[in-house]
């Protein structure tokens, strides 16, 4: 009678442990960005130069306030689906932009902001999610079995 390998949750942490893959929360945003920026095929630019499939900036109004933009059309903001008051939800959008593989426009003055992380975060476990499917797949395939 063959011995049965047993697949367990651990079994699966140790094996993305062993391909330098680490829990979501225990990278820097920096390191974070550029994994999953190479891993979903996607680009952050800091400048005007070419065409982005969306577009993240701060703008200035006539009076002194500082405004947001998220917008799909460079040139053609739309004020009252493109504009933000407060600066808490205008990249909501950039984690499905970043795991949709686009090119996105963003002020490399916002990196820091809160929202940012946040976006990298969720694409981040995006993809450990992506990698641990793949590990458990992989285990499978080696004969490994969930206990039932």
């Amino acid at each position: 009678m063959s011995k049965k390998n047993l697949l367990t949750e651990d079994v699966i942490l140790e094996a993305l442990s062993d391909a330098n893959i680490v829990e979501p929360g225990q990278l820097d945003t920096e390191d974070a960005m550029n994994i999953v920026l190479d891993y979903f095929g996607a680009e952050i630019k800091t400048d005007w130069n070419g065409w982005c499939n969306m577009y993240y900036y701060e703008e200035t109004t006539a009076d002194g306030y500082s405004i947001w933009v998220a917008t799909e059309r460079d040139g053609k903001v739309s004020v009252s689906e493109d504009v933000y008051y407060y600066d808490n939800d205008w990249l909501e959008s950039l984690p499905e932009q970043i795991t949709s593989g686009n090119t996105v426009h963003l002020d490399d003055c916002h990196w820091g902001d809160y929202g940012f992380a946040d976006a990298i975060e969720k694409c981040y476990e995006d993809y450990f999610n992506d990698k641990k499917e793949e590990i458990e797949n992989e285990l499978i395939d080696k004969g490994y079995e969930w206990e039932e």
